[in-house]
């Protein structure tokens, strides 16, 4: 029952995600962490007291019970994946050379240069990192200052962790892409969100444009990584900074999240209620039935 569940929330959080996001769908990344954050912890909620509700599909065969052991298979093959990332950011963060360090949101963040990285890259959730690639020196000291702007509103609001939270998702719900889609679309709203504090802490969205262009590159990062470009969604990163900014009621987002919330619950609390019992009809009155004359009055 569980499972049906899962399923039909990951259904309704992805449509409240889209309504929000229907006219921009860079909206704020709030509802789709908090959408992801409940398939997280879903079976926390499968906890809560059920109501048992009458009309729901039974269960399967007895072959269905082997999804359960795919599952599992599943949730290993991509937790490797996820311990494979982990293990590349560690290996990074050894091979690269300290530059610089930065005093931001109460904790140092570090700077630190890594030969053959692509692009620049916010990761760390204990211990905030800024990679940056070996060409970091060629550049113009306006556009390294750009770059450390924009990695560092990664780490004030603390997109690692909400990242890292999206992989494991991910990994719990490999077989959903309706959860791929969400974790894809955080990502993007997490890059929006800092374009937008470093557009409105001064630097002209022209200039900041050009500088995403020029480090745009192709960078294989780990999933818990944040890379400041890649080819990716630049075009409408750049178009929409450059776009008159809206700004979008908070009363909506309040709403959709409420929804979300009692979306969760209700499905966690659902119980398939027991099957009507039909009674049996004796075998004489079979044989009754079926030798009484259909036409009894001729």
């Amino acid at each position: 029952m569980i499972a049906f569940s899962v399923v039909a929330f990951s259904l309704v959080g992805s449509v409240l995600i889209w309504l929000a996001g229907r006219r921009d769908e860079a909206r704020d990344p709030r509802l789709t962490l908090a959408v992801l954050g409940l398939l997280a912890c879903f079976p926390l909620l499968s906890l809560l007291p059920k109501v048992e509700v009458s009309g729901l599909p039974a269960a399967g065969p007895a072959w269905t019970a082997w999804l359960g052991w795919a599952w599992a298979a599943g949730v290993l093959l991509f937790s490797i994946r996820l311990i494979v990332a982990l293990v590349q950011l560690t290996l990074w963060r050894r091979r690269s050379i300290p530059v610089d360090h930065h005093a931001h949101g109460g904790c140092m963040v570090e700077i630190r240069m890594l030969d053959g990285l692509a692009c620049p890259v916010a990761a760390g959730v204990l211990k905030p990192l800024i990679l940056v690639p070996s060409a970091w020196r060629e550049w113009s000291p306006a556009l390294r200052e750009t770059v450390i702007a924009h990695e560092l509103c990664h780490h004030e609001r603390r997109d690692p962790l909400w990242r890292s939270l999206a992989a494991v998702t991910c990994t719990l719900h490999w077989f959903n892409p309706l959860v791929w889609w969400m974790a894809v679309r955080l990502a993007d709203q997490c890059e929006y969100a800092c374009d937008e504090r470093v557009v409105s802490h001064g630097l002209a969205a022209q200039a900041y444009a050009r500088d995403l262009c020029d480090v745009a590159a192709i960078c294989r990062a780990p999933a818990t990584t944040l890379a400041m470009a890649s080819r990716r969604g630049l075009e409408s990163r750049v178009r929409r900074m450059l776009a008159p900014r809206q700004a979008s009621p908070g009363i909506g987002l309040v709403c959709f999240m409420l929804l979300a919330v009692t979306g969760a619950v209700a499905l966690a609390m659902i119980e398939r209620g027991p099957a009507e019992i039909i009674p049996a009809v004796e075998i004489e009155e079979v044989r009754t039935r079926l030798s009484a004359d259909p036409f009894p009055g001729n």
